[in-house]
């Protein structure tokens, strides 16, 4: 039950853009089933690969709908 519950609030498609708790925006590149809510974004501004699953300081803090 809690499995299915994650996987509706963690459904975050490659490409999804989205704002971190630093303010920084980027992009879902990455999904790992097993952290599905710490994927893995390629920042906007610097074009960097962020890896939520080992910066765990910071976390997803909206979904931008548009830009």
């Amino acid at each position: 039950m809690v499995r299915a519950l994650i996987d509706i609030v963690a459904d975050l498609p490659i490409g999804t853009i989205v704002e971190l708790s630093n303010l920084e925006r980027g992009e879902v590149m990455f999904v790992n089933k097993f952290a599905p809510t710490r994927p893995l974004i390629k920042l906007v501004h610097t074009g960097e690969i962020f890896d939520l699953g080992k910066n765990r300081s910071f976390y997803i803090s909206r979904i931008i709908t548009n830009l």
